[in-house]
């Protein structure tokens, strides 16, 4: 997947959820990483309508245990593939839902919170939620500098959508 080669992956990820299956039964997260891993690959291959509901049932497992690294990706899958859709609500309502899971998970700031502010506010700049999107955006460029210093890997993306947003003001 990390190549860009989503179609042969494919087998491999769905090979490795039959064993996980197999192993530790179908609610262990390694089932739900390997989900996440076909869900991704058919949402990149013009399949999300197959993909959402691979996904939904891996962001089930993420709800149930939003702390397990197996699932942390679970969110954004689910959120591509209804994107892909064309469900932007659906897919801003999973993004406010990390969000808050991070915010519960870290209350003094992390990384992943700042992935979250990133994410959530770019989208709302996208569906025409200026307000919120900004409120957002400035709040993650702020931890960002309090979490990466000078090396935030998030904080062009997040000024850009900020620039935008000026601009379009």
């Amino acid at each position: 997947v990390d190549l860009n080669r989503y179609a042969d992956a494919m087998p491999y990820s769905r090979e490795a959820m039959e064993m996980w299956t197999h192993l530790a039964g179908e609610d262990d997260p390694r089932v739900g990483l390997a989900l996440n891993q076909i869900a991704f690959c058919l949402t990149r291959t013009g399949r999300a309508e197959e993909a959402a509901p691979i996904a939904r049932r891996s962001f089930e497992m993420w709800r149930d245990d939003p702390e397990n690294e197996y699932l942390e990706e679970s969110p954004n899958v689910y959120a591509t593939a209804r994107r892909a859709l064309g469900d932007t609500a659906t897919a801003i309502a999973v993004y406010r839902e990390e969000l808050a899971a991070a915010r519960h998970q870290y209350p003094g700031g992390h990384p992943h919170i700042v992935y979250a502010f990133d994410i959530l506010g770019t989208h709302l700049a996208g569906a025409g939620e200026p307000d919120e999107a900004e409120r957002l955006l400035l709040e993650g460029v702020k931890m960002g500098r309090k979490c990466y210093g000078d090396r935030n890997p998030h904080e062009d993306h997040m000024l850009i959508a900020l620039a935008e947003l000026a601009g379009r003001r």
